[in-house]
C-alpha cells in the first residue's frame, strides 16, 4: 500500500527526487539546522487534509509522533529510523522544530518518506485507508483485488493530469508482464528478470 499511499493520498515534509536522490519540499517549504540535533521545518501555508483540518505544526507534530511510536508496528519506522528517535516541537504555527536522540544530518531525506495523516487518525492502530493531504482520495477498495483512486478537488497545488487510477493485485510476474504487452495496464512493478527481457524483445513493444 505504501506505493498506493505515499504522495497520492498522503504526503510527506520533503519529497526525494528519484532521478538524482536530491531533497524538494513537500509540505514543508524550508528546513534548516538549529544545531546538532536540531532541525527546523517550516511549513507550507493554507494546506488542509481531505477531512477539513488544517495542516499546521500541531497536527504535524502528532503525525511524526504516532509514526514514532514503538507499539505500532510501523515499516516506516522501523526501516528509515532505527534506534534514532525524534521529538517534534511547535514553535509557530507554521514552524516545527524535530529533536533527534543523536546528530542526524540526513533528517531531511528521512522525512520524504514520513507520511503526514489527518489528526483525527487513530493512534492506537494502523490504517489502510489514512487522510492526508495529497492530490488523490480513495474512490473504492476491495481487498485483495483492487484499488481506485479519484483526483482530489481541493487539493492544494497543480492538478494532477491522471484523474482517476485503479490499482490491480496479481501474484505472478508474468502475468502482469502480459497485463501491460496488451494493454491491459500502464505501468507493472517487481518483474522478473525473465520476463522483463521477453518485453523488452517482443516486436511489438514498440518503442
Amino acid at each position: 500500500m505504501g506505493r498506493i499511499n505515499r504522495q497520492n493520498v498522503v504526503e510527506t515534509l520533503t519529497e526525494i527526487d528519484p532521478q538524482d536522490g536530491s531533497i524538494k519540499p513537500r509540505l514543508a517549504t524550508s528546513w534548516q539546522k538549529v544545531n546538532d540535533t536540531t532541525w527546523r521545518f517550516n511549513l507550507r501555508e493554507g494546506v488542509s487534509y481531505t477531512d477539513g483540518a488544517p495542516l499546521d505544526a500541531e497536527t504535524v507534530a502528532k503525525s511524526i509522533s504516532r509514526t514514532m511510536d514503538t507499539e505500532l508496528a510501523c515499516l516506516v519506522r522501523t526501516s528509515a529510523f532505527g534506534d534514532l528517535k525524534l521529538v517534534s516541537k511547535p514553535v509557530g504555527k507554521y514552524v516545527l522544530d524535530i529533536v533527534t536522540s543523536k546528530p542526524d544530518p540526513i533528517l531531511p531525506t528521512r522525512m520524504g518518506i514520513v507520511p503526514m495523516t489527518s489528526p483525527a487518525t487513530a493512534d492506537d492502530k494502523l490504517t489502510n485507508t489514512p487522510i492526508g493531504t495529497g492530490p488523490y482520495l480513495y474512490d473504492s477498495w476491495t481487498t485483495g483485488q483492487e484499488v481506485r483512486l479519484k483526483r482530489n478537488p481541493a487539493y492544494w497545488g497543480a492538478a494532477p493530469q491522471v484523474e482517476a487510477a485503479r490499482y490491480v493485485w496479481r501474484n505472478e510476474s508474468s502475468v502482469r508482464a502480459s497485463m501491460v504487452k496488451i494493454g491491459e495496464a500502464q505501468i507493472a512493478v517487481e518483474i522478473s528478470q525473465q520476463d522483463s527481457i521477453e518485453r523488452e524483445t517482443d516486436p511489438k513493444r514498440g518503442t
